[in-house]
């Protein structure tokens, strides 16, 4: 289950906060929204990565790799 903390630019503290929710947390140019995707699957994670946060698909990819191959040598 993916864990959230939610602090918005007027001190409230929501825990959990809901996907439908986060959105609109990214927008709150002051507020803090924490989420931890720690041991959560492939297919409930790239989703949220990948459309609400906007990272790009390699970089995702990259980030959920658990061997990273040194290239240097």
């Amino acid at each position: 289950m993916l864990h959230t903390f939610y602090r918005s630019s007027t001190g409230n503290v929501t825990i959990d906060l809901p996907v439908t929710e986060w959105h609109t947390a990214l927008h709150d140019q002051t507020g803090l929204l924490w989420v931890d995707f720690n041991a959560e699957p492939l297919a409930m994670v790239e989703p949220p990565l990948r459309d609400t946060f906007g990272f790009h698909v390699l970089a995702i990819d990259d980030a959920l790799r658990e061997v990273h191959v040194d290239s240097v040598g």
